[in-house]
């Protein structure tokens, strides 16, 4: 469900939803069903700094199993010991700002952040189970063609990105915009043993043209 305003001072949303997980343990003869309720709630907004110049826009949100819908398609669940779903807390943000300095240019900064809060495991005869279990082995993680081992899971993904649209010729057929883009992004995962916690990050840079047919 979804809400929205647009009053003079801008755009704002609410949602919320809400998920049903569904799993069967089975064994010879039989076998169990289980289900977990699952869901969040966030908002967003769009708030015009300065009208057609400069814009301010934030949205979040924060709930269990919630993954599959940021960017980077974290994790909904693991299982709990007994093998039902165990939906994973996560929290999502973005904060950007986006000028107009010119009817044909718009430059933009984005940060955004999207975070498992907090371990979702268990150990049975001193195995370890589960997503982000302190016992998984992390030793050869941060170290390139390892042989010691690494059962990493993701904790967080944030990036932060900057780019600009120039809408390089409006016709009666279209419009033709160049763009260029540079974002870095970091991944951490939760800590094990044998090593430091895992960690990584990449530096990309894009450049594009596209071509919006009769706009």
């Amino acid at each position: 469900m979804k809400g929205t305003a647009d009053p003079s001072f801008g755009h704002f949303e609410a949602y919320g939803m809400l998920r049903f997980m569904h799993d069967r343990v089975s064994h010879d003869g039989g076998g169990k069903s289980h289900t977990a309720v699952a869901g969040g709630g966030g908002g967003g907004m769009i708030i015009p700094i300065v009208k057609k110049k400069f814009d301010f826009e934030a949205s979040g949100m924060m709930g269990y199993g919630i993954g599959r819908y940021g960017t980077s398609n974290l994790p909904d669940t693991t299982t709990n010991k007994n093998g039902s779903p165990a939906p994973l807390p996560e929290a999502q943000t973005l904060v950007g700002l986006i000028g107009h300095p010119t009817k044909a240019i718009d430059i933009y900064a984005y940060g955004g952040m999207e975070e498992i809060l907090k371990r979702s495991s268990y150990s049975v005869d001193g195995t370890p189970y589960g997503y982000g279990n302190a016992q998984y082995n992390v030793a050869g993680c941060n170290i390139e063609y390892s042989s010691l081992g690494c059962t990493a899971n993701i904790r967080r993904v944030a990036q932060g990105t900057v780019g600009i649209w120039w809408r390089y010729s409006q016709g009666d057929y279209g419009t033709l915009a160049l763009g260029a883009q540079f974002s870095h992004t970091d991944v951490i995962g939760f800590s094990g043993v044998g090593g430091p916690k895992p960690h990584t990050d990449d530096n990309m840079a894009f450049l594009s043209i596209r071509y919006m047919p009769f706009q």
